[in-house]
């Protein structure tokens, strides 16, 4: 029923229609005056059937991939779609036919595959500097690689990207890098070359190790043991390295101990001496250093002498050798055995070239002691000599010649004594008649008095003298007992 309000044109909508239909106006009534009429006309409305847009469907995408909705549909239907794409979820999206087509609303579900979260096994917690790597597959099977480069100075976090084609997402894993302990030692301080010393066997941040060469390590309080290296050396200035043993987060540490040299004390020589000589050695050397030597100094042999320095100086031991010179022990020829009263010449020059001079010592009767002083400048000892005295015949004033009386033209005896017992046989007198030239010889070989008959009978009393009294060794010549013998003739 269509109601008028007045004259016009009345609009019938028909809704939902789907298919083509014809109205007929079958009767009209006028409700104020009450006129009505029956009527018979008709009008055709005429439906044409909507399009149903038509969609390739997308394929399931991964979680986060990107896709489009096409805006026409492959039977040419323009529109646009709601809600808006959403790649994280699965979701049904519905296509608005653009005004003026004749055209219904599609839909299309989009498959969103929820990205699969790579698993791994979480790597342990490293020392710096150890090496680590990261898996390249997970423990659900996703493949991949992963992103920074390893760093194995410090603590880092990682993320792993899948490899293409595979629905997975990235993941992270952050490996956690212990710092190395630095190990801290108090500085040694410089020692003298050859001193002993030790490097602390803990540090001051309570790592302990050993130091080489030691065999056997020791730990630390926080479980940090090492060795050091190169061996202990006192012989010059060293850098040392401290290794801590494996399983310690711990790093190396280097101390350089100073090794100062010793200073070698220096002297002058001390010039070569005559055995015997004195002489001292320097207890400062010519380098400031001192000490003292050993062994005691001794003047009669060459020896090596070691200089100790004094303590609390840096100074190494030093030697030195004094050269002594064995005297020379001058050498002479025996002087032959003297007669008593004559002059000694003994040699200034010994047969080994040695000059000096000779003094008297001590003497008896029968010997004389002389001592050879070598002169200044020669490396000689001194020498002795013993010369022997021999004595002198008819030294006393009853000894010598005595004549006797005889008548004229006999023969004539004299006697003669040398008296000194010491003056041995045989011997001889030499003798002449008192201020005459001619002399005889007349040879004794005993002891005391002997006579013998004189060469020429004296005519007349004849006084005769000695001339000399010689045996094998000595002659006298002068200061006889009795020097003259008178023969009386009668």
């Amino acid at each position: 029923t269509l109601t008028l309000s007045d004259a016009g044109t009345a609009t019938v909508t028909v809704t939902a229609a789907t298919v083509s239909q014809t109205l007929i106006l079958t009767h009209i009534k006028e409700p104020v005056a009450g006129c009505e009429k029956d009527l018979t006309a008709s009008a055709t409305v005429t439906v044409t059937p909507k399009i149903t847009p038509t969609f390739d469907p997308v394929a399931a995408i991964c979680e986060g991939e990107s896709f489009t909705l096409p805006t026409t549909s492959t039977n040419s239907v323009t529109g646009t779609w709601s809600p808006a794409v959403n790649n994280t979820t699965t979701t049904e999206y519905t296509f608005t036919p653009d005004a003026g087509q004749c055209a219904g609303t599609a839909t299309m579900t989009v498959t969103v595959t929820p990205k699969v979260t790579p698993t791994f096994d979480q790597v342990a917690t490293i020392c710096e500097g150890e090496s680590f790597t990261l898996p390249t597959t997970s423990t659900n099977n996703i493949t991949g690689t992963w992103s920074p480069e390893v760093n194995n100075t410090t603590t880092t976090e990682y993320t792993f990207t899948p490899d293409a084609g595979q629905c997975a997402g990235t993941a992270t894993m952050t490996v956690t890098v212990t710092p190395k302990v630095t190990p801290t030692f108090d500085q040694v301080a410089a020692i003298c070359e050859g001193e002993s010393f030790t490097l602390p066997t803990t540090s001051t941040n309570s790592v302990t190790g050993t130091w080489s060469p030691a065999v056997n390590n020791t730990t630390t309080t926080n479980s940090v043991t090492g060795t050091w290296s190169p061996a202990v050396n006192n012989t010059t200035t060293t850098e040392y390295t401290f290794t801590p043993d494996a399983g310690q987060c711990a790093g190396t540490a280097t101390m350089t101990v100073t090794v100062t040299p010793k200073i070698t004390p220096t002297f002058d020589p001390v010039a070569t001496i005559c055995e015997g000589e004195s002489f001292t050695l320097p207890t400062t050397s010519t380098n400031s250093v001192t000490g003292t030597w050993s062994p005691a100094v001794n003047n009669t042999t060459t020896t090596e002498y070691t200089f100790t320095p004094d303590a609390g100086q840096c100074a190494g031991t030093a030697t030195m050798t004094v050269t002594v010179t064995p005297k020379v022990t001058p050498i002479f020829d025996q002087v032959d055995p003297i007669c008593e009263g004559d002059n000694i010449i003994l040699p200034n020059t010994s047969t080994n070239s040695i000059t000096g001079t000779w003094s008297l010592t001590s003497s008896t009767s029968k010997y004389k002691n002389y001592t050879f002083i070598p002169n200044a400048g020669q490396c000689a000892g001194t020498a002795t000599m013993k010369v022997k005295v021999n004595k002198l015949p008819n030294n006393g004033k009853t000894s010598g010649f005595k004549g006797d009386e005889i008548c004229k033209g006999e023969e004539a005896t004299l006697t003669f004594n040398a008296i000194d017992g010491s003056f041995t046989t045989p011997y001889s007198i030499i003798y002449k008649v008192q201020g005459g030239t001619k002399t005889w010889t007349q040879s004794i070989d005993i002891k005391g008095e002997f006579s013998f008959t004189v060469p020429v009978k004296p005519m007349e009393t004849t006084v005769y003298e000695l001339v000399s009294i010689s045996n094998a060794t000595c002659t006298r010549t002068t200061d006889f007992g009795r020097a003259t013998a008178k023969i009386e003739v009668i």
